[in-house]
């Protein structure tokens, strides 16, 4: 590939700079540690969890009771990385589940989130969240990315975890472009298994969406650009979580074009020729 179309590339030096440009790492650890983040957005978060550590076992198993499933993540991830969704009714009692969750240390548990009938038709293996790209540009918060994560025989929709995504028309919602694979090879405007459509899809709830994003982006004003991770139910969108060091493939990869462009307008003039020459 020739420098100048090399040069259109968001690279992993490139976007490095580009979060430390724009997010004070004093508070980032708010979006790092999955309890921070809990307590601070919590008007966003939209369904029970329990973090294990401050909650006695007693409580814990009486939580489980009537819950079919559980989410337990790590109080630090990233990519889906660590995250388990344990069947309840396949434990012979829930004391063994607490037991587990503890010698794993997988400490913050949710209940599942129960997604939008359409989202659920495109693939039910996961739940299906929406990768939502914020920046704060002065008195305004521009949404740069919006794409759909899919889940395709797994429980989680990471790109990197073997999910295909699509982009999302910011304007009115609609899937505009066939759905890839990370390698970017496939092509898919039906889902490979359910073969439900996904190119022209409307995403349920897009306006509430919006609106939601643009107020969470202004809880942390010292974390400029945040990339959400959205998921819809049939009563509205809920946060799943925020990252302030979102990931350079979902940003590219689906809109099949290199995004350097899109980021160079929020720099300064000197910080641009600067991160042209990062790697």
């Amino acid at each position: 590939m020739e420098d100048i179309e090399i040069n259109k590339y968001v690279t992993t030096g490139r976007l490095y700079d580009f979060y430390s440009s724009m997010n004070d790492k004093e508070y980032i650890e708010i979006f790092r540690n999955k309890r921070k983040f809990n307590e601070v957005f919590q008007k966003f978060i939209g369904r029970e969890y329990k973090f294990i550590d401050e909650t006695g076992d007693h409580e814990l198993i009486c939580w489980l009771s009537g819950k079919k499933y559980l989410i337990a993540k790590p109080n630090y991830g990233v990519s889906g990385v660590g995250i388990e969704k344990i069947d309840i009714s396949k434990w012979k009692n829930k004391a063994d589940i607490v037991k587990y969750l503890r010698s794993k240390n997988l400490n913050l548990i949710e209940e599942c989130v129960q997604q939008h009938e359409s989202i659920n038709q495109i693939s039910s293996s996961s739940v299906n969240t929406i990768r939502i790209v914020t920046v704060q540009n002065q008195n305004q918060i521009d949404i740069i990315s919006a794409v759909i994560r899919i889940g395709v025989n797994n429980h989680v929709d990471n790109f990197s975890a073997g999910g295909i995504a699509a982009p999302v028309d910011i304007e009115t919602g609609i899937v505009f472009m066939p759905a890839v694979t990370k390698m970017g090879s496939n092509k898919y405007e039906n889902h490979p298994i359910t073969k439900t459509q996904i190119f022209g899809f409307n995403i349920p709830y897009w306006d509430e969406i919006v609106k939601m994003v643009t107020k969470a982006a202004w809880i942390v004003p010292q974390v400029r650009t945040v990339g959400w991770d959205i998921a819809v139910t049939q009563a509205g969108p809920l946060i799943i979580e925020g990252n302030d060091n979102w990931n350079k493939d979902a940003f590219q990869i689906p809109y099949d074009e290199g995004r350097q462009y899109v980021l160079e307008k929020y720099l300064s003039n000197k910080k641009r020729e600067k991160i042209k020459h990062v790697g």
